[in-house]
């Protein structure tokens, strides 16, 4: 069973919101909630799998360290589909375990993918 998002996936002028959905268990947390520790980078993510009509993208995020993933950003336009997931840092001093980890989202892109470019946003 799939779950919608606490945060709407968002797009730039021209594009169409996509839905995002996620693993049960995983919460995003909203940047206003995230108190002293903003969304400071910008992080990677990798294409896992694409549905059968090609309308919903598995993509994996990965962080770790003091990193925590905040937001996933999705912008969808007729030209090309964004996906921007953005991680907040512990703060200065904070003791962070030394691991990896790995997240896969299911995302509802709305129409088949086609042709789009799937773009990932310049580090941050």
């Amino acid at each position: 069973m799939r779950s919608a998002a606490s945060l709407e996936a968002s797009g730039g002028p021209g594009s169409t919101p996509a839905t995002l959905v996620h693993p049960p268990g995983i919460v995003l947390v909203p940047p206003s909630q995230l108190g002293a520790s903003p969304v400071a980078t910008i992080g990677s993510w990798e294409l896992v799998a694409r549905s059968a009509d090609d309308r919903e993208l598995l993509v994996s995020v990965g962080y770790g360290g003091c990193e925590r993933l905040a937001a996933l950003d999705v912008a969808v336009t007729a030209a090309d589909v964004t996906i921007t997931p953005r991680l907040r840092t512990a703060a200065p001093g904070t003791v962070c375990p030394a691991i990896a980890v790995a997240v896969r989202f299911l995302v509802d892109i709305g129409a088949p993918l086609g042709s789009r470019a799937l773009l990932h946003p310049p580090p941050g």
